[in-house]
């Protein structure tokens, strides 16, 4: 059991999502750019959409081990490009990203499905 899932985050250099198959809401992704990591994701649903509209990391097929490893690889061997997707990452969540603005999206979007 972790108690400060933040302070276990914090201590990461490179944040990894290797889901291959539905990731409707990427909450992990967000508290990644949160805590300031670079990361590492594959292209699946939402991931794919908030990953390319915060350019906060670099995105990969799913179900491919070897862009997995040179993703990661490129970033554990380049320390300025791991700070920049970081930066990149924290700014888009803190201005555009939070969980109260996908958690509207999604309300949004409900709403016209019920509605419309």
């Amino acid at each position: 059991i972790v108690d400060n899932i933040n302070e276990l985050m914090s201590s990461f250099d490179i944040g990894v999502i290797a889901s291959i198959d539905s990731e409707m809401i990427a909450r992990v992704l967000l508290e990644y750019f949160r805590v300031g990591l670079p990361v590492v994701a594959t292209s699946v649903n939402q991931v794919s959409e908030l990953m390319l509209q915060s350019d906060g990391g670099i995105l990969i097929p799913p179900a491919d081990p070897v862009a997995m490893s040179i993703a990661i690889n490129e970033l554990v061997a380049n320390q300025a490009k791991r700070e920049q997707f970081a930066r990149k990452g924290r700014s888009w969540v803190e201005n555009r990203g939070s969980l109260h603005a996908l958690g509207q999206v999604t309300i949004d979007f409900l709403n016209g499905v019920l509605n419309g």
